[in-house]
């Protein structure tokens, strides 16, 4: 089938424990944006690598949306994927995690996927290579990606730390998408910096509160405040956060419109565990009628994210 988005990232095995409460699945922000992608129409190509069993549990998460989702750049073998022990007290989350056996890099592309729309590249742990971003901008491909999987390190017991600074290639990107945490490695001079590079949208999401989007380099950014829903777990709601607002982008929309449909996704998704549940682009809208939305100056957006307090320890 024709590709519209091709999705290049980790699936993990996570241990998510939420008021002490554990549960235990496929996660990632592969597992999370092909989902929540195929769910809402989009036809998905998915590149990624996994173990045997892991490989039974994704394939199970993605039943749903199976005849939407082509998994010629879908690799299962004997190899350690990415893993994960997330812990949430109230706002905050420690990370614990284990790096996965493999880096992923343009040769892992069929050659069936270079003609899609849009590239969204969402790393979890380095198991994605920048020459295969190199590869695709050179191409002039429409490349998202999230910074996460570039900017995280490993410390002592395995405990989640940030990079100093983030060494991938950035001029010609569509979208860079950053948690307020990641952004003083991402963008150590500040947000001008990537808006300088050539970067057409550069979003930052602050948690709970919401998210702030920049647009090129107009004296201008967009902040988005989610609705209010019962949330049961968090984990991967960046995931689907990205993965909708650059599909909503790369197909024309205005960023008000991507970025309010982007948060109610996101929101949607918190009633959940795991990258898989019932959902309708119906059900996407009725929560974007709730969306906060604000035009900002620069200024004043700096002041916001500012404020924000990081989200992983």
């Amino acid at each position: 089938m024709p590709i519209d988005i091709v999705v290049v990232g980790g699936v993990t095995l996570d241990e998510n424990v939420v008021g002490g409460v554990a549960w235990r699945g496929v996660g990632g922000g592969a597992a999370y944006a092909s989902y929540v992608l195929a769910a809402l129409g989009a036809r998905v190509g998915l590149v990624t690598r996994v173990s045997c069993d892991v490989g039974e549990m994704l394939l199970r998460a993605l039943a749903p949306v199976a005849d939407m989702i082509d998994t010629d750049g879908l690799v299962v073998g004997d190899v350690a994927v990415p893993a994960f022990r997330n812990v949430y007290s109230g706002e905050e989350r420690r990370q614990e995690a284990m790096r996965g056996s493999y880096v992923l890099g343009p040769k892992d592309l069929p050659s069936s996927y270079l003609s899609a729309k849009l590239f969204l590249v969402t790393p979890v742990l380095g198991e994605v290579s920048p020459a295969l971003l190199e590869s695709l901008l050179r191409r002039r491909a429409s490349v998202a990606v999230d910074v996460q999987g570039f900017v995280r390190e490993l410390g002592p017991n395995g405990s989640v730390t940030k990079a100093p600074s983030l060494r991938i290639p950035l001029a010609g990107l569509m979208l860079l998408k950053a948690g307020v945490d990641e952004l003083p490695a991402a963008s150590p001079r500040g947000i001008n910096s990537l808006l300088s590079a050539g970067i057409e949208f550069v979003a930052v999401t602050l948690g709970k509160r919401g998210s702030v989007i920049y647009v090129g380099r107009k004296e201008k950014a967009h902040s988005f405040s989610p609705p209010r829903v019962r949330t049961v777990d968090t984990t991967g709601a960046g995931d689907v956060y990205t993965a909708i607002l650059a599909y909503e982008l790369a197909r024309g929309r205005d960023v008000v419109e991507a970025g309010t449909l982007a948060t109610a996704a996101a929101a949607y998704s918190t009633q959940f565990r795991g990258p898989s549940y019932p959902i309708s682009l119906e059900d996407i809208r009725r929560l974007a009628e709730q969306v906060g939305h604000s035009e900002l100056s620069l200024d004043e957006a700096q002041a916001l994210i500012s404020a924000g307090r990081p989200r992983c320890t």
